[in-house]
């Protein structure tokens, strides 16, 4: 009364998958991807002494506390139809607060807009600092990048501004 075809399915996908999806390949991978990487960070903190883990504390802590006042004020793009192959310039005033360019990566994030109007696949691109200017006491940057396009279709772009230390 065994379910014999059932049971030969489930130890053909066994046969199949077991090289692949194993406690010895997740250790490899977990090593390669987590442990290591670490590993090499808590090193490159701390020697030979640790100034640069206290430098990088340092920036932690005022970049937490600055953080909230970090905005994207304006987002301004070139031409709204364009061709494959063409590219967009995008143009972004962000208020840092006492935060400086170094301390962030502001990043144009762009793709082809589904249905809803969302980018689900899109790509992030860095933006350059070109200039800022001061107006009542903020600190508001302006970051350009230029947007190439290689598929048809309506694409959106937004952008994201991230906290980064070396």
């Amino acid at each position: 009364g065994l379910p014999r075809a059932w049971i030969a399915k489930v130890k053909n996908s066994i046969r199949k998958l077991a090289p692949f999806f194993n406690t010895h390949r997740m250790v490899i991978e977990y090593a390669a991807d987590y442990y290591l990487p670490a590993a090499e960070r808590f090193t490159r903190l701390t020697q030979p002494d640790l100034r640069r883990g206290i430098a990088y504390s340092t920036w932690l802590s005022q970049t937490y506390t600055a953080w909230s006042k970090v905005q994207v004020l304006r987002v301004e793009v070139s031409e709204s139809a364009l061709k494959i192959g063409s590219s967009q310039h995008v143009r972004a005033w962000v208020d840092l607060g006492k935060l400086t360019p170094g301390d962030v990566r502001v990043q144009v994030y762009h793709g082809p807009l589904d249905t809803h109007g969302q980018i689900n696949t899109g790509q992030a691109l860095d933006m350059q600092a070109t200039a800022m200017r001061n107006s009542d006491g903020t600190s508001v940057y302006e970051f350009v990048a230029e947007v190439q396009y290689q598929t048809t279709g309506e694409h959106g772009v937004s952008v994201r501004v991230l906290p980064y230390h070396e």
